[in-house]
């Protein structure tokens, strides 16, 4: 992840395009949005009770249904302050252009 990482900055900051930038920005947006969703899947602390565990069925403190892991997304848009992140409103990544 960390070298794909630098490979995004690295483009970013080598003035590309506009269209290559949105490109650039939404592989940023999906790298975001899969380490904030795997991190959601790996987290085990602080451990759920054994009778929370036998009533949802689930050890992991942040899953339950496993809707708030799906609503974690991207959305690109126009950035107010000019800045890369915008805004993380709700479970929606803000990535500006």
């Amino acid at each position: 992840m960390k070298a794909e990482l630098r490979g995004i900055v690295k483009a970013i900051a080598g003035g590309r395009p506009a269209a290559s930038r949105e490109a650039i920005l939404s592989r940023l947006g999906i790298l975001a949005q899969g380490h904030v969703q795997q991190e959601i899947t790996a987290l085990r602390s602080p451990p759920n009770a054994p009778s929370t565990i036998r009533q949802k069925g689930s050890s992991n403190p942040l899953i339950h249904t496993g809707a708030m892991r799906a609503a974690v997304t991207f959305q690109l848009g126009e950035s107010e302050g000019g800045g890369l992140l915008s805004s993380v409103s709700r479970s929606t990544l803000r990535v500006g252009l």
